[in-house]
Formats: structure tokens, C-alpha cells, sequence
């Protein structure tokens, strides 16, 4: 039997606190929660979770924090990918979209309640949101120069535009006072706002230099 390491042990000890944080951060929201909540749901005790993370504030900013990295290492490796720009728009969605249906708890608590507390004016400040605007941004500029991108738009104003507009409609989605609207609907019609703006490849024309 081989016997984890302590290194090892204290990954999945801080998984385990995380996952919890994020079911009970989503059913009783931010302001409702206390650091025992989270000791209980994780079956730990209250001393332990102080001990990882110190605080309620950095529970929530480490959920956000290490969601985004996994997220901006996902839209690196698809800008890097050679696929066409709307090929490459259509996988960020994918994933988006796929991380949205099989992971709703931890969606909500990434948009709705790291929202409410920091401010949406806060997220683009932040390193690995920064690192997916700018991603985003060189994939548009390599769109507009390969004729792919709509005449009048600016690849450094889309990425904020598009991340925008995702977090608008998944919010709407997991509001349950909002008007109701399924995942494939609100999926489409983000796709065909997008199509309007970066060309599949049999319609793009390459811009002359």
C-alpha cells in the first residue's frame, strides 16, 4: 500500500475544504455563511479551515482565484491551437458552457457571489482575468488580419465585450427570479451574436497588409 505524502495529504485536504466552501457558499450565499458552515460541510474542524485559509474573504477569493487560472490555462491552449478564429470561438464557449452545466455550484459562486463582494468593476484587475482579455484580445487581432473579424471591430474592446456578455447570461441562467431560459437556448444565442462578429472560415476574406 503506498502511503500519501504530506505534500499529497494537504493537496487533498485543501480540495476537500474548497469543494465544500463552494456547496455551501452556493446554497446559503456569501453574507450566510461562517467558516463553520464550511468545517461541517467538509467534516473538519473549524481550527483546520482557519489554518489553510485564514479568513471567509480568502475562501471565496481562492475559489475564484484558482478557477480563473485553470480557465486562462484552457483559453491559451485553444488561441494556441491553430484552429480557425470562429473554431476557436465556439470551443472557449464549449468549455464555458460544459463548465456551467456540470459544475453550476461552483459557476454561481465564481460569478454571483465573488460578484456581489468585490465589485464587478474589480474582475478585470485581476492577473488570470487580465491573462484571458489579453489572450483573447491577440486571438481577435489574428482574426481581424485573416479577414475574420467584422469591419469596425476593435480586437482590443471584443474580449471585454465577450467576457461580459458571457457572465450576463450565465447569471441569468442560474437567477431563479429571472425570466426562465434554458442552457442550449441561452448557448445559441450567445453563438449567434458571436457569428455576427468573427466569420466562419468559408466567409472570412484575409485583410490586405
Amino acid at each position: 500500500m503506498t502511503v500519501p505524502s504530506t505534500a499529497d495529504a494537504r493537496t487533498e485536504r485543501r480540495r476537500q475544504i474548497l469543494d465544500a466552501a463552494v456547496r455551501v457558499f452556493a446554497a446559503r450565499g456569501y453574507h450566510d455563511t461562517r467558516i463553520q458552515d464550511v468545517a461541517d460541510e467538509a467534516g473538519v474542524a473549524y481550527g483546520l479551515v482557519y489554518h489553510y485559509f485564514g479568513t471567509k474573504d480568502r475562501l471565496l477569493s481562492t475559489v475564484y482565484d484558482d478557477n480563473w487560472a485553470v480557465f486562462a490555462e484552457v483559453v491559451e491552449g485553444i488561441a494556441a491551437s491553430g484552429r480557425s478564429p470562429w473554431d476557436q470561438v465556439r470551443a472557449v464557449l464549449d468549455y464555458v458552457f460544459g463548465a456551467l452545466e456540470a459544475y453550476p455550484e461552483r459557476m454561481r459562486v465564481i460569478l454571483v457571489e465573488y460578484g456581489r463582494l468585490a465589485g464587478t468593476a474589480q474582475g478585470s484587475a485581476h492577473p488570470d482575468v487580465a491573462r484571458v482579455i489579453a489572450t483573447l484580445g491577440r486571438a481577435f487581432a489574428r482574426a481581424e488580419r485573416a479577414g475574420a473579424l467584422v469591419a469596425g471591430a476593435d480586437p482590443a474592446v471584443l474580449p471585454v465585450m465577450v467576457l461580459g456578455a458571457l457572465q450576463a447570461a450565465i447569471v441569468a441562467l442560474l437567477d431563479e427570479t429571472a425570466a426562465p431560459a434554458d442552457l442550449p437556448t441561452v448557448r445559441a444565442t450567445v453563438l449567434s451574436l458571436l457569428q455576427g462578429v468573427v466569420h466562419a472560415p468559408s466567409t472570412a476574406v484575409p485583410r490586405e497588409a
